[in-house]
């Protein structure tokens, strides 16, 4: 029954996973009912399962129609859609599989093994620590900017401007609504990436209709073909990588309410200042999937340490599964794993099991997804507009979410034509509120501890992120520097 179970959840998992609005923390959230229907231990496993398919579910669209079906696929789209025009598109999904797998049974494993460790770790991440990881992340926004780096800051920086519309959630006050209600309750991420990913790229299908005069425009998938075996071989040569990946992971999802998105961001940018392909990534490289996909699955294992060793989620969908835990009367701490074990265990071997499902979905599933890329336009764009809006609405149930999404969409789009890329205003859209949590709660925690200089600057592990930051800012304008010297020699 068990097996059964985990099989349904990862299989239902990816279905939500791959739908732009039905997002991880959605689809566990709306299955957190049914569970009174199982015992304990098979409602627990069903929300892993979900869990787990769910975040690797997002890959498939955005590898395919260049739309991420769940945030922590933003860093996917970068390489896997590019492979996927060159008529690669199998070859990008069974990348991103192997890599999921790969990165989620070591999550899983350091939470089965190693979780009282860890937890100690999680609780050294303050108000502080959380500021300077975000402004860590916000410095990797020139590093995803294909083409132009200034275009890419800018993008950046409208992003984070976004993430102080409404009310602010330190203080409580209104900012930058205009009077108007809809602004209020802010602008809701998801919403915003699905108009920034989905929406734009549904106006783009509606484009190719009307410039092909109607005629369908497909990606060849007969260019090249890549088996399975040849692709675990490419993995097997990119351990570097996958190891990089599934570490940044691993400890990006130590740190509570960081989540998939910030894993695969940083750890794509990381992979690019380590690869010895630079000029690769962004058209199609084998080692941005790698190190993407394997980063946001590992940090599935590890946001639950926190979780279920302290109370404290390490991501916004193990925030739910808290709901989940104490509805069914079991508290995190230590008794979970005495008192309670035989139904901890339970749950922590069925995530681990679920791995193995999804690499089976996925690599017989593949050659399957990859027809997706065939649909015609003319079904394309209106299939994607009724997802969006359904997505959108489903979100908060508010129509101004849907009013957000449709005008961050059609701005996407002409903004496109001009080279802007997507990704930056997400990132700056996501970790500007993260930025902002931490720098206001450090604040006063300063101030109560009477030194705004030792709390603020001085603590080893905000110390760490911010001579990572300095080099990230120096590598990224070595870079630039470089290619421009590179570009005036030829």
């Amino acid at each position: 029954m068990d097996i059964l179970i985990v099989f349904v959840g990862v299989l239902g998992g990816i279905m939500v996973g791959a739908m732009p609005g039905l997002t991880p923390t959605m689809g566990v959230a709306l299955l957190v009912p049914f569970t009174f229907y199982l015992s304990v231990s098979e409602g627990l496993t069903l929300l892993g399962a979900v869990y787990v398919g769910s975040v690797y579910g997002g890959a498939i669209t955005a590898i395919l129609v260049n739309i991420p079906g769940a945030p922590a696929s933003i860093a996917t789209i970068l390489d896997g859609h590019p492979m996927a025009k060159k008529g690669q598109p199998v070859r990008a999904i069974h990348l991103a599989t192997v890599s999921s797998f790969v990165g989620g049974v070591i999550g899983v494993l350091l939470l089965i093994f190693f979780s009282p460790a860890l937890s100690r770790l999680s609780l050294s991440f303050g108000p502080a620590e959380q500021f300077w990881v975000a402004m860590f992340g916000i410095t990797i926004i020139a590093a995803l900017s294909v083409g132009s780096v200034i275009k890419g800051l800018i993008g950046g920086v409208l992003g984070i401007l976004l993430s102080t519309v409404g009310i602010s959630s330190i203080t409580g006050t209104p900012r930058f609504t205009f009077g108007l209600n809809e602004l209020i309750g802010g602008v809701h991420p998801i919403a915003a990436l699905i108009g920034l990913f989905a929406l734009s790229q549904g106006l783009c299908f509606v484009e190719k209709i009307f410039s092909t005069n109607g005629e369908s425009e497909t990606i060849d998938l007969s260019s090249k073909s890549t088996s399975i075996k040849e692709v675990v071989a490419e993995i097997l040569k990119s351990k570097k990588m996958l190891g990089l990946g599934t570490s940044i992971g691993s400890l990006i999802g130590l740190i509570p309410g960081a989540g998939g998105q910030i894993a695969s961001l940083v750890a794509y940018n990381e992979a690019k200042r380590a690869s010895n392909k630079k000029e690769e990534f962004g058209e199609g490289c084998s080692h941005g999937i790698i190190t993407a996909e394997s980063a946001n699955n590992a940090m599935v294992g590890t946001s639950l340490i926190p979780l279920l060793t302290l109370g404290i989620p390490g991501s916004p969908t193990a925030a739910v599964l808290l709901g989940g835990l104490l509805m069914n009367g079991l508290w995190p701490g230590p008794g979970l794993f005495d008192e309670n074990a035989a139904i901890t265990y339970t749950f922590l071997y069925g995530m681990l099991g679920a791995q193995f499902f999804l690499l089976g979905i996925g690599l017989f599933g593949g050659k399957y997804f990859g027809k997706i890329t065939q649909i015609p336009s003319h079904i394309m764009a209106p299939a994607i507009f009724i997802f969006c809006v359904i997505g959108s609405f489903a979100i908060r149930n508010n129509v101004g979410d849907i009013i957000v999404m449709l005008v961050l969409g059609v701005i996407m789009y002409f903004l496109q034509k001009i080279d802007f890329n997507p990704a930056p205003i997400a990132l700056g859209l996501i970790l500007g509120e993260y930025a902002e949590q931490g720098l206001l709660l450090a604040w006063r925690d300063s101030v109560a501890h009477s030194s705004l200089f030792s709390y603020f600057m001085d603590r080893p592990i905000v110390i760490l992120f911010m001579v990572m930051s300095v080099l990230s800012v120096a590598f990224t304008v070595f870079w630039e520097y470089k290619k421009q010297k590179k570009c005036e020699a030829s």
